[in-house]
């Protein structure tokens, strides 16, 4: 294979992951308007043994025992043996009350939404929390991507790209994604709805025990932030 067919095969798995325009997209927002109509719901009150409220919030197939497990109105969950707990939109105000939740855990899921949905996403997790609560979020870390080569050696995952352009463009337009962050911006973000204790974590550490629920397959490219209210 000559250079330009090498070139031609190398973008076109890139572009592979992207989602733009896909006939999904027509069938997400269906679903939306049917769950914001019909489903709106508040979360059911189910604790943990020790009697604590965590939601695990844009959560996907991963379910955690013994926490409020929320995601998309993706109905065809009701087929699984471990449907969803609770359906929603993250880009509206949650159907909860206020100082509800000791800890909320999220995790590659603030990427699939705008800059303007998350400032709503992100005050609703401050008002759903108890004062001295902490959200933890786990999402792809742009400065990561910018030193995807030095990081090399350490994530095998980044020897995928072959330049940084290439890793930058998976961030920005592959996995549905809308937004890219940082640990500067989310914290301006958390600073701007009212967090005022804001610490970068590493994989698997934090104030919370409980809340360390970090996947080894996202380490190579996240950054971990937690906030107290």
């Amino acid at each position: 294979m000559g250079k330009k067919e090498t070139l031609i095969s190398r973008f076109q798995t890139l572009e592979s992951l992207r989602r733009v325009g896909e006939k999904k997209a027509y069938v997400w927002a269906l679903f939306g308007w049917i769950g914001n109509t019909f489903y709106y719901k508040p979360p059911p009150d189910k604790t943990n043994a020790d009697g604590k409220r965590y939601l695990n919030l844009g959560c996907g197939p991963s379910r955690l025992e013994g926490w409020v497990n929320a995601d998309f109105f993706r109905f065809h969950e009701w087929l699984r043996p471990e449907p969803l707990d609770w359906m929603l939109d993250l880009q509206r105000e949650l159907n909860c009350p206020n100082n509800h939740w000791d800890g909320i855990f999220i995790e590659h899921a603030n990427e699939h939404i705008s800059y303007s949905k998350n400032m709503i996403l992100i005050s609703e997790i401050y008002r759903t929390l108890k004062p001295g609560a902490i959200v933890r979020f786990v999402i792809p870390d742009l400065d990561r991507y910018l030193r995807y080569d030095a990081l090399q050696d350490d994530f095998e995952k980044f020897k995928r790209y072959h330049s940084l352009p290439e890793a930058l463009s998976n961030l920005v337009h592959n996995h549905g994604h809308v937004s890219i962050w940082n640990a500067d911006l989310l914290g301006e973000v958390l600073t701007s709805v009212g967090f005022s204790q804001i610490t970068i974590c590493d994989f698997r550490e934090g104030e919370n025990d409980d809340l360390l629920r970090d996947k080894e397959s996202r380490r190579w490219e996240s950054m971990y932030v937690e906030a107290k209210k």
